[in-house]
């Protein structure tokens, strides 16, 4: 299964997945793939971004060596 990688090195919510590694490293994007196909998932190649330094993700900002942010906008929405 996936579980015994879940927070070694990607979150799963629902639709999302994030993989991140801090190098270069194939054979861990090939080993999720493998096991999303085994379990019949596949990844919208079209949904998808590959080595970004920074992403949003379920609100937050995640930046290459750098602490995950709140979004300034939802904090923005809460605040008005």
């Amino acid at each position: 299964t996936l579980y015994k990688y879940l927070e070694n090195y990607y979150f799963a919510f629902i639709n999302n997945v994030l993989v991140y590694l801090d190098k270069n490293k194939k054979h861990r994007d090939r080993k999720i793939i493998k096991k999303l196909e085994a379990t019949s998932l596949y990844l919208d190649i079209k949904k998808s971004k590959f080595k970004v330094k920074k992403t949003k993700y379920l609100g937050f900002i995640i930046e290459v060596e750098k602490e995950i942010s709140i979004d300034p906008k939802k904090v923005k929405v809460i605040l008005e």
